[in-house]
């Protein structure tokens, strides 16, 4: 991938209801837009048990942190997701039942 990355689908997550957030309620139930930070991680498993792992977190403004999941039959990233390392973002996607992870549905660059 060259230059800048593209847009990408927006992500949505519902918010946990101890943790203060910035996230706004999407239309439909269990949907969430956020916008923040995007951290891209990649690592090894212990012991090169399998495939390198890439994690994903989003940090919102007020320091709020999401864990954001990928399913490829819901949406996958145009490029490489570390093209997005440390960039502005803003994602929209739906809660995955546990606290602060989302399943992300569409990932764009924050303007």
């Amino acid at each position: 991938m060259s230059g800048a990355p593209t847009a990408i689908s927006t992500l949505a997550a519902v918010p946990s209801p101890l943790a203060s957030s910035t996230a706004q309620a999407s239309p439909a139930p269990g949907r969430v837009t956020l916008s923040g930070v995007l951290s891209v991680a990649i690592g090894d498993p212990p012991g090169g048990s399998g495939p390198a792992r890439t994690a994903a977190r989003l940090t919102e403004p007020n320091g709020t942190r999401w864990t954001l999941t990928f399913d490829d039959n819901v949406f996958r990233p145009a490029g490489n997701l570390l093209g997005w390392n440390l960039k502005r973002v803003n994602v929209e996607g739906v809660s995955t039942g546990q606290p602060n992870t989302i399943v992300v549905t569409s990932l764009t660059l924050a303007q």
